[in-house]
């Protein structure tokens, strides 16, 4: 649980077509999908510098999660009915980890220990297992 002296002060103001935030709490960044751009993009949490592309064409109504102990992104493509990962600390695109017909997965979520990646399937809820 993040107390309240955890909490970042981002200077993000400004921005518009937010449609999924995280924050990683090890490196003090903030990353967001902008749905205009159809970016991931990260910045510092005190909002010094510019931001920087993480991962580009994702698709407007995806959703993602951090694994801060991985060091990865899962995001979401409803339009390719997958769930993709990223790398951070290069920005490599590590690939499809589950992709299917009709999935439209959302919701995504990583259990910060035992870094299960968790996400909802249209009627169902499924897990998957990513180290």
């Amino acid at each position: 649980m993040i107390g309240g002296n955890d909490c970042p002060d981002a200077a993000l103001s400004g921005l518009k077509g937010i449609k999924a935030i995280e924050y990683d709490s090890k490196y003090k960044h903030i990353y967001w999908i902008d749905g205009r751009t159809r970016t991931i993009k990260y910045m510092p949490e005190n909002g010094s510098g510019n931001f920087s592309v993480l991962v580009s064409n994702v698709d407007t109504s995806a959703d993602m999660a951090l694994d801060i102990i991985g060091r990865t992104l899962y995001f979401s493509s409803p339009e390719t009915n997958s769930i993709n990962i990223t790398k951070l600390e290069n920005s490599s695109f590590e690939g499809v980890i589950m992709q299917g017909d009709n999935m439209i997965p959302k919701f995504i979520i990583v259990h910060p220990i035992k870094r299960y990646c968790f996400f909802y399937l249209r009627l169902y809820i499924s897990a998957i297992v990513w180290m």
